[in-house]
C-alpha cells in the first residue's frame, strides 16, 4: 500500500493552498479554514478514484463528504485563547508537495 501511494503522490505536482479565518468547537479545538479548498477538493476526487481503480478500494469505504481545514486540539483554556488571538487575523500560505510526505 505505501508504494501505491508514493506512486500517486509522484503522479501530481505541489499545490498552495491559502488558510484564511479560523473557529472553534469550545472548549478544546481550533481550526482554521482553506480559503481556496477546490484546490485540496479535486485532488481528493483524483485521490479517491486512484484508491478504488488502482487499489481495489470499496466505494463505500471512501466515498466521505470531505471539507478541508486544519484543526488543533487544545487542551488548556487559557492556551485556546491564545491562540484564537493569533489566528484571528491570520492569512497564511502553505505549500502541499506530496511527495515530501514520508509513510
Amino acid at each position: 500500500m505505501i508504494q501505491e501511494l508514493k506512486r500517486f503522490a509522484n503522479l501530481h505536482t505541489s499545490i498552495d493552498v491559502r488558510l484564511s479565518g479560523f473557529g472553534c468547537f469550545p472548549p478544546r479545538v481550533v481550526y482554521v479554514d482553506v480559503a481556496n479548498p477546490e484546490l485540496i477538493i479535486d485532488r481528493y476526487y483524483v485521490l479517491r478514484k486512484f484508491l478504488h481503480e488502482e487499489m481495489s478500494f470499496p466505494i463505500a469505504e471512501i466515498n466521505q463528504k470531505f471539507h478541508p481545514h486544519i484543526q488543533q486540539e487544545i487542551f488548556q483554556s487559557r492556551c485556546f485563547l491564545q491562540h484564537g488571538l493569533i489566528l484571528k487575523n491570520a492569512n497564511i500560505m502553505l505549500h502541499f508537495n506530496p511527495t515530501s510526505y514520508h509513510f
